[in-house]
């Protein structure tokens, strides 16, 4: 009898381990189980954060090339504007010239006119007399 209670508190002990070494694999099997799932939800952010890299770098490239654009178009509309500003400057240079040319012309007319008017005062009273 002493050897049947040896055996069922050997039993027993065994149950108990056999209990406690099934619990343990059942936690390690979860504990298993939730280091994939963070393994996976690591690598997937890794996936997304070098999707969000390659779009920022995307954007500072188009930003770039927009940036240049823009920096190339001022160029030329200051290049044009520069270039109109000039004709303007040699248009008005010719109207200050063309209205010198026009008042030495007026002169030149009234310096006729008044020569005809002394020529026909001269021959009209030349004639007269």
């Amino acid at each position: 009898s002493a050897l049947r209670l040896s055996v069922d508190t050997l039993a027993t002990s065994l149950e108990a381990k056999d209990r406690a070494l099934i619990l343990s694999s059942a936690r390690a099997e979860r504990q298993a189980a939730e280091a994939r799932r963070v393994d996976e939800a690591v690598a997937s952010l890794r996936s997304e954060l070098e999707s969000v890299r390659g779009l920022l770098r995307r954007a500072e490239e188009e930003r770039d090339e927009s940036r240049s654009s823009e920096a190339a178009l001022v160029a030329r509309v200051v290049s044009e504007k520069e270039s109109m500003v000039e004709q303007v400057s040699e248009a008005t240079a010719m109207c200050e010239g063309l209205r010198g040319e026009l008042e030495a012309t007026k002169e030149r007319m009234r310096e006729l006119e008044e020569e005809v008017r002394v020529l026909r005062e001269g021959g009209g009273g030349g004639g007269a007399t």
